[in-house]
């Protein structure tokens, strides 16, 4: 009986063995067949970027949106781009081109291996705020307000007492930023911007109880914020949760209480600033990353120079000055994993510096240093 049940069992495994053989295809056709998949980011996107005339457009720039990143890539002179690096999978992506001059373009497109579209930009206006031009607008938000998504707001010298909603993808641009004044009168914010691209050059913006500039939590990324000065404001610039890319570059921030606050803020490029005398910090992080923070002049600060808090992480401070602050930097909260390199932190080092901090609120660490510290200041 066990003699006849042991050849049952030997049968059965080897008809077992036969089918699996059958079933299984070889390793060549395993190979030949993951030779012919596509990887996960063999999209691209290619075409043309033409005016109204169909004439060529040189240096628009093509984005393609996705995951919460993006690639991109400009048109050349013959108007041709070739975005690449873009992954096929079920959803639509943004995709847009846009240029200075120009009203953006933006359609929702299904990326494949090699899929082709072509962008049509159509020129922008200029709209014209004080002044004596005919036509020109006596406020501010009124410009606005008649503007469409890549036009510019020009502002002429002057003080403007208003409260501003930035909701389109606008240039506003003052004629100086000693005399083009915006005055929040001790109103909440002097201006709140609701919409991507936006930029915000030459202006005086003054008395805001809590910011100069305020952004809308989900819909401002690409802000370029230049040239103005921010002065007796509670912050200068407020960045706001999920803001990305924002440039902040060649402003002053001056006897602000703070210089501005970065909240849950990513991928921005803080760059020669100049902050002086500003009562809390020059620069704060809250749950902010991967920002890149260089040629900055920080001067005269009463508490703080750079304050991080939150699970701020991945910033990388570098050729900046710290001159004359009661603490050059400090952090709480786990933001100790930033980077500090060649600084100069108020004399000439020959050691590293330690940027002192607490890993939660009474445990006292020292856990970040600029290991080559400026021996001199930089021309900022």
């Amino acid at each position: 009986m066990q003699k006849t049940l042991l050849r049952k069992g030997i049968a059965f495994t080897v008809i077992l063995l036969f089918i699996g053989v059958s079933i299984i295809p070889s390793v060549s056709t395993i190979v030949e067949k993951k030779s012919n998949t596509l990887t996960f980011n063999d999209g691209s996107l290619s075409g043309y970027v033409n005016d109204t005339s169909m004439n060529p457009i040189e240096g628009a720039r093509l984005r393609v949106c996705f995951h919460g990143t993006y690639e991109e890539n400009n048109s050349d002179s013959s108007g041709y781009y070739h975005v690449t690096n873009i992954p096929i999978c079920n959803c639509t992506k943004n995709c847009t081109a846009f240029k200075e001059g120009y009203k953006p373009e933006c359609v929702w497109l299904s990326i494949y291996e090699d899929t082709i579209y072509d962008f049509v930009l159509t020129p922008s206006k200029t709209l014209y705020v004080g002044g004596s031009g005919e036509g020109n607008y006596s406020k501010i938000q009124d410009a606005i307000d008649n503007a469409s998504d890549g036009d510019t707001v020009f502002v002429y010298n002057g003080t403007y007492i208003e409260i501003l909603k930035v909701d389109k993808t606008i240039n506003l641009i003052g004629e100086n930023r000693d005399n083009t004044i915006i005055d929040a009168n001790r109103e909440i914010d002097a201006i709140y911007i609701y919409a991507p691209n936006v930029k915000i050059v030459n202006f005086r913006i003054q008395n805001a109880f809590r910011a100069g500039i305020n952004l809308d939590s989900n819909t401002t990324d690409n802000i370029n914020i230049s040239k103005n000065i921010f002065c007796f404001n509670g912050h200068g610039i407020h960045p706001y949760f999920s803001n990305k890319n924002l440039i902040i570059s060649g402003n002053i921030f001056i006897n602000n209480n703070n210089g501005f606050t970065l909240v849950c803020s990513s991928n921005s490029i803080i760059y020669q600033n100049q902050f002086i005398n500003n009562s809390l910090w020059a620069m704060g992080f809250y749950m902010s990353s991967n920002c890149d923070i260089f040629h900055n002049n920080i001067t005269n600060g009463k508490k703080y120079g750079i304050f991080l808090y939150g699970l701020s992480h991945s910033n990388y401070f570098h050729h900046n000055n710290f001159i004359n602050n009661s603490m050059n930097a400090y952090f709480i909260l786990y933001s100790h994993r930033n980077s500090w390199n060649e600084n100069f932190w108020e004399k000439k080092l020959t050691l590293p510096y330690p940027i002192i901090g607490s890993l939660g609120i009474l445990i006292p660490c020292w856990l970040n240093f600029d290991w080559h510290p400026a021996k001199e200041p930089y021309d900022i």
